[in-house]
């Protein structure tokens, strides 16, 4: 929800969009300036549903129901995938730009270990 909220008030790029663009904000037109603006808002309204999302499959992992370890990680993939393929390829294309591909890779491994450990004490409980 954190990278959301940045994405929802941001009022420039990021530094590694500066980077890609070869551009200072303040040299990129008022014009393309609101449609990357739009671009990054609407992306910071899809960080902030995926983490409600998370949030409220808390409540299912809680109860141990099965159906909340299916929906977490297509809920997470649907999100974090495209934008670790996005970081990856943006790096690819520009190596000295800083894309985060290292925080998306963690955050992906910590969600990931996460509900292997709701996984592995569901089926503890299912044993007892």
């Amino acid at each position: 929800m954190l990278v959301g909220f940045f994405g929802l008030t941001s009022t420039k790029f990021t530094p590694y969009h500066e980077v890609v663009v070869g551009k200072d904000w303040t040299m990129i037109e008022p014009s393309i300036q609101s449609i990357l603006l739009a671009m990054q808002k609407i992306e910071g309204g899809g960080f902030m549903a995926t983490g409600l999302a998370i949030l409220f499959l808390l409540i299912p992992l809680r109860q141990r129901k099965t159906w909340g370890l299916i929906a977490l990680p297509i809920i997470v993939a649907a999100n974090w995938l495209p934008t670790l393929y996005s970081a990856m390829w943006l790096k690819s294309l520009f190596p000295s730009a800083p894309t985060p591909v290292a925080p998306t890779i963690i955050f992906i491994s910590v969600v990931a270990f996460g509900l292997g450990l709701f996984f592995l004490e569901h089926r503890k409980a299912g044993n007892q």
